[in-house]
């Protein structure tokens, strides 16, 4: 219990005082959402060949869904200059708080954003992108978010490790080397005549059931892998 009490104050800590600045945030995911309209607009029905435009449907849902998890604020943008994940874990050492509560209140803190801004970004699709998700019911359409959002916790594994074991311009390299991996996988599939964005699609109305449930473990399992790593890390991690 005293986890979770620690946890929720570092989370209102960190959260708690950004309020206006929590707008441009909320810019960002309307400026993604928006843009993911005419791309979404722009499928063809399943049984049509994928045209090149696939590539960047791909690689834009691949790459901006997981950061759904995640505040834009200064810290998290000026990190490879600023180093600031590392201050700010430093900081937190510094308080009597135990490396459990720092992870579990990064865990908040990355439910909470995604919540948010994933209701935001999959509502509107659903509102404004009819043709793509025509003749799927409710129940197959939040299999179909469900399985982003537990692609999203899947990818963010990776990000939350690499935020509180690395200095700033490793975690740069490794975005970097993730997206470099989303252009990879958005081109093999394009080369192979399929794509992620209307596979998804598909799977939901075929499994609206059973495949979400296979993310949401496979996701959280992830997650566990990774933050167990990170606890280990912390222990003997030079911050200085």
């Amino acid at each position: 219990m005293q986890v979770i009490r620690d946890a929720w104050f570092l989370t209102k800590m960190e959260y708690g005082g950004l309020r206006y600045r929590n707008l441009f945030s909320f810019i960002m995911i309307a400026y993604i959402t928006l843009m993911a309209i005419p791309l979404t607009r722009g499928i063809h029905a399943i049984d049509k060949e994928p045209s090149l435009a696939y590539v960047f449907i791909d690689f834009y849902f691949l790459t901006l869904v997981p950061i759904f998890g995640f505040f834009f604020n200064k810290k998290s943008i000026n990190y490879h200059r600023d180093d600031s994940y590392t201050v700010n874990l430093a900081h937190l050492r510094t308080m009597p708080i135990s490396f459990e509560a720092m992870i579990a209140s990064r865990i908040i803190e990355m439910i909470i954003p995604l919540a948010v801004n994933g209701t935001i970004f999959f509502t509107v699709q659903y509102l404004f992108a009819e043709r793509v998700f025509d003749g799927m019911t409710l129940a197959q359409y939040i299999s179909y978010a469900v399985m982003w959002l537990g692609y999203a916790v899947l990818v963010s594994a990776v990000y939350i490790y690499s935020e509180l074991t690395q200095s700033g311009k490793r975690y740069l390299m490794v975005t970097i080397v993730m997206m470099v991996c989303n252009v990879a996988a958005a081109l093999i599939c394009w080369f192979a005549k399929v794509s992620v964005m209307v596979f998804t699609v598909d799977i939901a109305k075929q499994s609206p059931v059973l495949t979400p449930i296979i993310m949401v473990i496979a996701s959280w399992l992830a997650m566990y892998i990774s933050l167990t790593a990170v606890r280990r890390k912390l222990k003997i991690r030079d911050l200085m």
